[in-house]
């Protein structure tokens, strides 16, 4: 009995053991297992992330070559379609032309965000208080009262236009002077000036806004639109035709400046620009008024009809004209709606140039010309002498009335009124 139950405990013992070992190979198997999958899941999560960043990152490099600022057919494609405007629009406020178009580049995603394809707004001017026109919502920073995001109005636009006019118009409103006035001290070739300058107004608040609008202007050379190769505005069509001549050129053209060669060179040029195509009439808007500042010769009669204006109407506007089948020249401004009484472009006197006529001078400060001989006291039909100072608000007194020389006599002109102080009397 007793070796019988010995038997039985060894074969317990050795059943016992065997399982125990297999219980423990089962245990540490499974673990092993466990840790084996973990470690090839941590493996290819790790090779995973890598490959997705390396992804993530080449995605963003493309993004940034094609967008981050870099010379390419989509900024050319901008900046050949709107230079003719921010050059016009440097001329008349004195912004540069590269920070306009920076800006519009920026502010519109390269023309192709919907504000600016569909609402023409290029520089992002919300609606404002004093707002009438058309509207265009779209989500930005404003919210409700309960922290939510809601759509902002943006103002839109007939054209892309009337929105880099509307943005001078912006910057230099009377009533933001205190906020932007400072920038026009500038000089408009000081475009990291302005850059900076429309920073620390609060035009933006992304603290690198400077940098973005100075890497596309020197990306691009932008900068070569803010030369002013020619003292008068009236001359701008040339430098307008130059500076669009193609980035590769624009450097050749500051090289030539330098003689007197450069300039039969550019004047060469611009010829056979012209003769390949006909530039387009630069549109701008002086002392409030629309106008043209023209590409090349054209009757007042084509003008008019072109521009839906009845043609008495248009000889109205620019006094000038004497005739419906007159050319008008190259350079000159032409309105295409009513001008002002005063000018108010914050000059308030203007010295005569050689050249200039009472003609010419009321086309470029956008002011009728009965007024600007009523302002100055001179009898109609003559003209200040070079270097006389005219007004352009107000009236100048008597001792200071500029010197003039009469070319001929209106008749039956009443020149008792030329010296009266009661303004109403002249209307």
């Amino acid at each position: 009995m007793l070796i019988i139950l010995t038997i039985l405990i060894n074969a317990f013992k050795i059943v016992y053991s065997s399982l125990r070992r297999e219980i423990i190979k089962s245990i540490f198997g499974a673990l092993f297992d466990a840790l084996h999958i973990k470690i090839l899941f941590n493996m290819f999560k790790l090779h995973y992330s890598r490959g997705f960043r390396r992804i993530l990152m080449l995605s963003l490099g493309l993004f940034a070559l094609n967008t981050g600022y870099a010379s390419g057919p989509l900024i050319d494609a901008y900046v050949e379609q709107y230079k003719f405007i921010a050059i016009s629009e440097m001329h008349r406020t004195g912004i540069p032309a590269s920070i306009k178009l920076a800006q519009g580049l920026l502010e519109s995603d390269f023309g192709r965000s919907p504000l600016a394809n569909q609402g023409n707004n290029h520089f992002g001017i919300k609606c404002g208080s004093q707002w009438t026109g058309p509207e265009f919502f779209k989500k930005d920073d404003d919210k409700d009262k309960d922290g939510n995001i809601i759509p902002s109005c943006f103002r839109a636009y007939a054209n892309a236009e009337e929105s880099y006019i509307a943005h001078s118009d912006f910057l230099k409103d009377p009533r933001k002077n205190y906020r932007y006035g400072f920038l026009f001290d500038y000089s408009s070739s000081d475009y990291s000036s302005w850059a900076n300058g429309l920073k620390s107004a609060g035009y933006a608040t992304d603290p690198k806004y400077p940098h973005k609008l100075i890497q596309i202007i020197e990306d691009n050379q932008l900068y070569l639109f803010d030369e002013n190769i020619y003292a008068e505005p009236v001359a701008s069509t040339e430098s307008v035709e130059t500076a669009a001549h193609t980035k590769s050129k624009r450097s050749k053209k500051l090289e030539d400046l330098s003689s007197n060669e450069g300039v039969v060179f550019l004047k060469k040029v611009i010829k056979e620009e012209v003769s390949l195509a006909k530039a387009k009439h630069e549109l701008t808007k002086i002392n409030g008024s629309k106008a043209l500042i023209l590409a090349y010769k054209e009757t007042p009669m084509d003008l008019a009809k072109s521009r839906n204006i009845n043609l008495r109407k248009f000889m109205a506007f620019n006094e000038f004209i004497s005739y419906p089948e007159d050319s008008i020249d190259v350079g000159d401004i032409v309105f295409l709606d009513a001008k002002q009484r005063d000018f108010d472009g914050g000059k308030s006197r203007h010295v005569v140039r050689q050249g200039e006529r009472m003609e010419t001078i009321c086309q470029k400060y956008g002011i009728w010309l009965h007024d600007l001989y009523r302002k100055n006291r001179l009898p109609k039909g003559t003209q200040p002498l070079v270097g006389e100072t005219l007004v352009l608000n107000g009236l100048v007194k008597i001792r200071k009335r500029p010197k003039f020389k009469r070319e001929y006599q209106v008749e039956d002109e009443d020149e008792t009124l030329l010296f009266d102080e009661d303004l109403a009397s002249l209307r």
